[in-house]
């Protein structure tokens, strides 16, 4: 099983659907043949059998995007003077993403937000 976080955590959900996820963490979790978790803590009280990936960025991975393409997607997206502010992610309440709309207005310097996602919140 792949946890990325316990869903009896998750604020989306009302108290009957987060004591259901509760009852069913309990049994399917020490059941497992293999857990992998980025968030250790959740799993502790619930199994002791979990292996640990942390999120992250592998620069080594990376490719930098070629210098003609990246300024032509600076002239597509952003005046030359502006800076970019990139959100990519799944478009859910819990993601938070409105703190960051909200937090635009108090940046500053000229900027544009490039929101890349879809999901239930997408309009």
């Amino acid at each position: 099983m792949v946890s990325h976080g316990l869903a009896s955590n998750q604020p989306q959900y009302n108290r009957l659907i987060k004591a259901l996820f509760r009852i069913n963490d309990k049994f399917t979790y020490p059941n497992a043949d293999a857990v992998v978790t980025h968030a250790p803590r959740q799993m502790k009280g619930i199994t002791g059998r979990y292996d640990v990936i942390m999120p992250g960025f592998d620069k080594t991975r990376a490719q930098r995007m070629p210098a003609a393409e990246a300024r032509a997607f600076r002239r597509k997206y952003a005046k030359p003077e502006e800076k970019i502010i990139l959100y990519t992610g799944r478009l859910i309440g819990v993601k938070g993403l409105e703190y960051l709309i909200k937090s635009l207005k108090h940046v500053k310097y000229d900027c544009k937000c490039l929101i890349v996602g879809d999901g239930p919140d997408k309009d």
